[in-house]
């Protein structure tokens, strides 16, 4: 019988996936049942036999082996629900491997068959066959990297053509990062190799100053700025004798209010400064438009200069809080994550459960604030685990060739009905790897990054040059507002979510939880984890399902802007993200609440995600809650826990503008989508201006783990070639252009590009390269 090839979904979802398999652990064939006992020491665990003591439906089920045409091995095998759809999970599956399916060619024992609505018979075989038509050969792939593997610095480099080379040097929103290799061999030159030398090293960076700020009037007033006045002019509060007729009386109104300025929260009445709630929300007004009326001029008085400018990580260091010593938490440069929680951490007294190993280790946060020019890296790529930094006021700051990693905790509760947070939001604790405010010029390159608790990298509060901000900006910025001020760039990086590897800090954890519930089998009110009982007892999931579907993907990639509440401020906003991975990540994608976001050359690869987010949403069980008994599935229940299990990419809003070009997103069911409302912000802002507007250009999104795709925003298609834009998307500069050129690939050659020649993540055998922020200034 002639078979005609239908490769399914995009051919670059055969490279991602095989990509993202190598060196992992194989998945299991029926990841319904966890076949395999888990152990905890050298104590053995006997796997759930159980059965489920919930009213779950009884459901008909076929088994379905996929068979390799060339050899006739089998690739895996997997029971199905009679009726089901599994295209999408066939391909997905598939091309994990490099296979392509062959027709959906069904062989029902031995007779040719083709149901495409349903599967009426045991023992169904669908064959696939190895793709040939691949555009890219992952084996070539491999092999380059291994050509060069022996190569360092320049040697390296020259081996690439311009346009990667290119992509070596600073750029995106960056314009001014210095030569850092002026500093070897001088007193600013710092090798750490303990948390305490490090921590040392990070306080010896910061700046003492002083940044005063004086206000002048703008030559004309503008229409904005007579339409705003006129809206101010409507507020019913009680204000100085003088009406509000001019910017004069404005900044004299604004001062008044300001010399008994709020601090902290206000009540329903007054303010803790005895200032009103209708005047602090006036004062407020005035300060997020301040910049339509005045120019706020920055002045800057200099103590002392920070004396270093280069820390290279010697080795691993652990920065866990209870690792710390009383100096290095003395020092002012680090502070708890898990402050407020300690004592409940430690005695298990709060209504959420914790690990051992959060016990252990804690959390800490690194904070660089006042500092120019500095550079952190690691000719090794040493790791960094239990931290993440805070950047704050700081101005030329890299981040290059670390690991960062397990800053994790799986989310669960001592109590079936927890007070102080919702089980499975991941909102709990606020642990990031970077989290960079009132800052310009922060590049974070050739780094990998394990899975985080809350989110990854967020970027907030760009602007410093408005009335109450302004004391927050970097030593040596300019005295007026610059649009060209570089923003945060980041590039060549590797975001991995969690790993199944058995050694592992996150399989360590499951496996500790685990242990729990299987202890408890009899006496499951006795259990630590009771989310994790749910899980298992009640929705019948196995380990496999909630080690690979909800513990190891990443909920919350990037949030680049702050709250709607500073929506003027954020229009500032520019974050670029070039040449990086990131794999299974849920959400944020990015998420991004005003200003610019550009993203060039990067994948965004769902696949072994999306693969269980299919099948875990499909799973029915019965649920008896206090509000209702009903046939649900996981993401519907949110009255106990939040297991909300999205697929979401691109989140925009508070007019913020994002540019895609020869980027590629698999396994994503949502691509753009709005979570803002009006109700969320107490702003004046218009629906228009709660939009984001969107330009594409050589964006492959991949259907091939999907029955359909679908946008859900109304203004927003999908092209593969060419630009598609928006009408409410603008590049928020002066003229209303691109801020810098790209050095982009095609997107089809995007995983030749970012692992076979630009090497991403973290590297041992650079050399000096990374002490240098443009090429031409390296000579190996």
């Amino acid at each position: 019988m002639r078979k005609k090839k239908l490769i399914c979904g995009l051919a670059l979802t055969a490279i991602l996936t095989l990509a993202s398999c190598q060196n992992k652990k194989p998945a299991d064939t029926n990841t319904t049942t966890n076949t395999a006992p888990i152990t905890t020491g050298t104590t053995p665990v006997t796997t759930d036999t159980t059965p489920i003591t919930s009213t779950t439906p009884v459901v008909e089920t076929r088994n379905i082996k996929v068979i390799n045409m060339s050899n006739n091995d089998q690739l895996f095998t997997f029971d199905v629900e009679v009726g089901t759809k599994i295209k999408g999970y066939l391909e997905s599956r598939i091309n994990r491997y490099g296979y392509v399916l062959d027709d959906l060619f069904l062989d029902i024992d031995g007779e040719s068959a083709l149901s495409k609505d349903k599967l009426l018979e045991d023992d169904i075989k669908i064959y696939a066959s190895y793709s040939d038509d691949l555009n890219v050969d992952y084996s070539e792939v491999m092999n380059f990297t291994k050509e060069n593997s022996d190569k360092k610095g320049i040697d390296y480099i020259n081996t690439l053509d311009d346009i990667h080379k290119a992509n070596f040097n600073a750029s995106g929103f960056l314009n001014d990062m210095p030569d850092f290799s002026k500093y070897v061999g001088s007193k600013a030159y710092y090798s750490v190799s303990t948390a305490d030398q490090l921590i040392e090293a990070i306080k010896a960076a910061k700046n003492q100053y002083e940044t005063t700020y004086e206000l002048e009037l703008s030559t004309n007033l503008s229409d904005e700025a007579i339409a705003m006045l006129e809206a101010l002019s409507t507020e019913s509060i009680e204000l100085s004798d003088t009406p509000i007729e001019s910017e004069e009386d404005l900044i004299d109104e604004l001062e008044r209010l300001d010399a008994k300025r709020a601090i902290g929260n206000f009540n329903e009445t007054t303010c803790p400064n005895g200032i009103t709630k209708a005047e602090n929300t006036f004062r407020v007004k005035l300060e997020k438009y301040l910049n339509i009326f005045v120019k706020t001029k920055l002045v800057q008085t200099v103590e002392t200069r920070g004396n270093c400018h280069v820390i290279e990580i010697m080795n691993d260091i652990d920065l866990g809080y209870y690792k710390l010593s009383a100096e290095a938490k003395a020092s002012g440069v680090v502070s708890d994550m898990c402050s407020g929680y300690e004592t409940a951490i430690q005695n298990d007294t709060g209504d959420f459960a914790v690990s051992s190993m959060l016990k252990e280790y804690g959390i800490s946060q690194i904070e660089i604030s006042g500092t120019n020019d500095l550079l952190i890296f690691s000719r090794n790529g040493a790791k960094l685990t239990h931290a993440g930094f805070k950047v704050n006021s700081s101005d030329r700051i890299a981040f290059r060739n670390l690991e960062m990693d397990e800053i994790w905790q799986w989310e669960d509760s001592a109590s079936d009905t927890p007070s102080s947070f919702i089980v499975g939001d991941m909102d709990k604790f606020k642990w990031a790897y970077f989290k960079i405010n009132f800052s310009s010029n922060i590049w974070i390159d050739h780094c990998t990054f394990g899975k985080a608790y809350d989110g990854l990298i967020d970027v907030a509060n760009p602007y410093f040059y408005s009335y109450g901000t302004a004391s927050r900006a970097p030593l040596g910025s300019p005295e007026y507002y610059d649009e060209n001020n570089g923003g945060v760039h980041i590039s060549n990086c590797e975001f991995l979510s969690g790993s199944d590897d058995p050694n592992g800090y996150l399989y360590k954890m499951m496996e500790e939880v685990e242990a729990d519930y299987q202890d408890n089998l009899s006496t499951p009110q006795n259990c630590k984890y009771k989310y994790y009982q749910f899980l298992r007892s009640v929705c019948g999931l196995s380990f496999d399902d909630i080690l690979y579907g909800i513990a190891m993907p990443q909920k919350k990639a990037f949030l680049w802007g702050d709250s709607g509440d500073l929506y003027t401020y954020n229009l500032k906003l520019k974050v670029s993200l070039e040449g990086c991975y990131l794999k299974d990540i849920e959400d944020r994608l990015p998420n991004v609440r005003g200003g610019l976001a550009v993203l060039y050359n990067n994948v965004f690869d769902n696949s072994n995600y999306y693969e269980y987010y299919q099948k875990l949403r499909s799973i029915k069980f019965t649920y008896e809650g206090t509000t209702y008994t009903s046939v649900v599935s996981i993401n519907q229940i949110n009255s106990k826990y939040k297991c909300g299990m999205v697929s979401q990419g691109i989140i925009g809003g508070y007019n913020a503008s994002i540019y895609a070009e020869s980027t590629a997103y698999i396994g994503v069911s949502e691509l753009t989508k709005n979570n803002n409302k009006l109700s969320d912000t107490s702003e004046d802002i218009s629906l228009e201006q709660l939009a984001a507007g969107y330009s594409f250009s050589n964006v492959l999104v991949d259907q091939a783990a999907r029955e359909e795709f679908i946008v859900k925003s109304t203004d927003v298609m999908i092209q593969t070639e060419g630009q598609m834009a928006t009408a409410n998307f603008f590049w928020h500069n002066e003229e209303n252009v691109r801020p810098f050129e790209l050095n982009s690939y095609h997107v089809e050659n995007l995983m030749n590009e970012l692992y076979g020649k630009m090497k991403i993540g973290v590297n041992s055998n650079i050399d000096n390269m990374y002490l240098y922020s443009y090429l031409e200034d390296y000579n190996g």
